[in-house]
């Protein structure tokens, strides 16, 4: 019946350092973190597991801590995790995968206007736009809360806080901000917490040009998260 107290920082490696590369090692970047997630918890095999991220997260020096107290499922956990990151997570061509988000995006391929269907009724091309993405989805102040405290809730829960806005965005579009996001629980890190919110600030502080076309099966190998550019069919 008496209190035990723990003192620890985290979950440990095996011998062979299957999460980690190195043996006994902690298991803190945050693809380890959801390497080892799938792994043990989802009975996933770790050689289906693939991400980019992990040279991004080794210079940045990206670490995970934190606790799992409530019930989600799996991949409600991953996409939690992933965006705490700078993250995609999906399930594709037999793969977890991890996808990092870098600062500019690079085309890696192009789509032509011969690969555009074009209407045979109009005798008009089916690419459609560009048009602005929903206002909604503009983000140009942020409060991003890390460091939790697992004693405490709410507000005080969070013993960091990193904060900023964009003006320019905020005359375009008025104040926009979307506070439910940024509650960081795995983020200890002030350096980390704040190329997060530099990083989201900057990719939603504006609206983007939403395209929509039907085209032909060059394209069919185009990956989720893939750089594209389209050149105009005209008319």
């Amino acid at each position: 019946g008496d209190e035990i107290l723990i003192s620890g920082e985290g979950y440990q490696d095996d011998a062979s350092g299957t999460y980690t590369g190195t043996a006994n090692a902690l298991i803190e970047r945050p693809d380890h973190v959801v390497k080892h997630l799938l792994a043990v918890y989802g009975g996933w095999a770790v050689a289906n597991f693939y991400t980019n991220a992990g040279s991004q997260f080794a210079s940045k020096n990206y670490k995970f801590a934190g606790v799992i107290n409530e019930y989600k499922r799996l991949k409600e956990w991953l996409a939690y995790l992933s965006f705490q990151c700078r993250c995609y997570f999906r399930f594709a061509e037999g793969k977890a995968q991890l996808l990092y988000r870098p600062d500019t995006i690079t085309s890696s391929r192009t789509v032509t206007k011969y690969m555009i269907r074009m209407d045979g009724g109009t005798k008009k091309t089916t690419l459609r736009g560009p048009r602005p993405s929903p206002l909604a989805n503009v983000i140009n102040k942020i409060n991003l809360h890390f460091d939790r405290d697992w004693d405490q809730s709410g507000d005080n829960a969070y013993k960091g806080i990193s904060k900023d806005s964009n003006s320019a965005s905020i005359t375009k579009y008025g104040e926009k901000e979307k506070p439910e996001l940024f509650y960081f629980d795995f983020v200890t890190s002030q350096a980390m917490a704040d190329d997060l919110r530099a990083f989201y600030i900057n990719r939603y502080k504006d609206r983007k040009k939403d395209y929509n076309m039907e085209i032909f099966l060059d394209n069919v190998d185009a990956k989720f998260a893939d750089g594209v550019t389209i050149e105009p069919a005209g008319n």
